[in-house]
């Protein structure tokens, strides 16, 4: 890897690896105090709404880097 575009890539999916990490790991925690206080449908619907919030959020800050960059 030694052109600037590699590196980057490279470092880019080390940095959205660990931020998969960490929200992996807040999710436990989440799901436990989330189960003392609602029932699990409503949790689960909840979890739903807010991921896909953020996968669109996502797909459209991605879509707007794609076209700055004409990647």
């Amino acid at each position: 890897m030694s052109n600037n575009r590699g590196r980057r890539s490279y470092f880019a999916g080390i940095v959205i690896l660990l931020i998969t990490a960490f929200i992996w790991g807040f999710a436990f925690v989440a799901q436990r105090q989330g189960a003392e206080l609602i029932d699990s449908i409503s949790f689960s619907s909840l979890r739903f709404v807010i991921a896909s919030f953020v996968l669109g959020l996502t797909v459209l800050i991605g879509d707007v880097i794609r076209k700055k960059t004409g990647f």
